[in-house]
């Protein structure tokens, strides 16, 4: 029932060469099922829930840099219902995605303060929304 992809390693002097690891189900030789994946480039592990060898699901993509990705995955994209943090800035977006962008209805929180309700538009705000900026008294 539990299928484990092994932490392939290649000795070149003192060097370890990280390829991929996946441990959790499997059907068929795929993964299926819930399951952690860490990627090859090590930037990123995706743990949740596996459909034919792709997320699918729910599901949460960590990047080193310290942000992440939580919620539904289709066929391998992050689509439909979501939260977001940039660990590069400390902005957080929680609402609709579509192809790894914001999408629809959602909410930009930035480390900074200010807040953004509306619609976007595969990554950009778009038509109606209302612009709060937090101010410290």
């Amino acid at each position: 029932r539990f299928g484990k992809h092994a932490l392939m390693a290649d000795k070149i002097g003192q060097e370890e060469h990280f390829v991929d690891r996946y441990v959790g189900d499997r059907k068929d030789q795929r993964r299926h099922g819930h399951g952690v994946y860490t990627y090859e480039n090590k930037f990123f592990t995706y743990q949740g829930q596996w459909e034919n060898g792709l997320k699918h699901g729910h599901g949460k993509l960590i990047m080193k840099d310290g942000g992440f990705y939580e919620g539904t995955f289709v066929k391998g994209e992050i689509e439909g219902h979501g939260y977001r943090l940039y660990g590069h800035s400390g902005d957080s977006y929680t609402g609709q995605f579509r192809e790894g962008e914001r999408h629809g209805q959602g909410v930009l929180k930035t480390a900074r303060g200010s807040q953004y309700e509306g619609t976007w538009v595969l990554g950009k705000m778009e038509g109606y929304s209302m612009l709060c900026k937090m101010y410290d008294l």
